[in-house]
């Protein structure tokens, strides 16, 4: 029985590991980005964003997950909602539920460029405070 436990530690160190490759970049509002690839496919797409509202701005950060809507070794498509909490400068809490939507393409083995966009709403109390919007922001990230 110990020949096959060594033979099974062996071919567990021996194994390739997933290859992973993180690619760092940043945004035309000079914010961050990043492209993490497993395997020569994208598996995450994080961006740094600010959006312009009525009274002010609202700063956040937005992952896309793998699996996308749809996605290739070299481009990705995905969007969808989620709701998060924010502060003010006071420390009052509020609701920001965020629309966000991403488009990436692989220019070379080295870099990604995409574009990303952001609509929300900031609510206190089930009561909509403003709209915010980032407009299309173009990104792009490096190995």
């Amino acid at each position: 029985m110990k020949p096959l436990l060594l033979a099974l530690a062996i071919l567990a160190v021996a194994a390739p590991a997933a290859y992973a490759a993180r690619f760092r970049g940043q945004t035309e509002q000079n914010r961050r980005a990043a492209v993490i690839t497993r395997d020569g496919l994208p598996a995450r797409i994080t961006i740094h964003w600010r959006a312009e509202c009525g009274s002010g701005h609202v700063i956040d950060d937005t992952s896309f997950l793998s699996p996308f809507k749809e996605s290739s070794a070299s481009f990705v498509r995905d969007g969808g909602s989620y709701t998060t909490r924010i502060h003010d400068e006071d420390g009052k809490a509020f609701r920001l539920h965020v629309n966000a939507r991403v488009r990436a393409h692989r220019v070379s083995d080295d870099e990604w460029r995409g574009r990303f966009r952001a609509d929300s709403e900031v609510r206190r109390n089930d009561e909509l405070i403003t709209r915010c919007h980032t407009g299309r922001i173009r990104w792009s990230a490096t190995r």
